[in-house]
């Protein structure tokens, strides 16, 4: 994925792809004519003047709240002086784990 602006968007989108409906259509639509009116934009990284510089990383995680598949999704940025330079979005399988009573 080469664009964190979508990344969410197409997260969702992948989840419903075994069986679209209207709504994943006009969705996926929806995601196309962003990127059609987006094609120009760009990261930009400027060399630094300014010894000082900051790294940024934010980090968000769902705990199995798809109530179909009970999946978590997970997601993290990596900004350096105010850019994106790492990110990523994850959905796997939730498990939970209960002791078993001990005989």
């Amino acid at each position: 994925m080469t664009r964190p602006d979508i990344l969410f968007s197409v997260n969702c989108l992948i989840q419903l792809q075994e069986k679209p409906t209207v709504a994943t259509w006009i969705g996926l639509k929806r995601i196309l004519r962003y990127l059609k009116g987006t094609k120009n934009f760009k990261l930009v990284y400027k060399k630094l003047h300014n010894p000082n510089f900051n790294i940024d990383l934010y980090v968000d995680v769902d705990w199995a709240s798809d109530t179909i598949d009970r999946k978590s999704v997970s997601g993290y940025v990596l900004m350096f002086c105010n850019c994106p330079i790492l990110w990523c979005c994850k959905s796997k399988t939730a498990y939970l784990f209960l002791p078993q009573k001990l005989k």
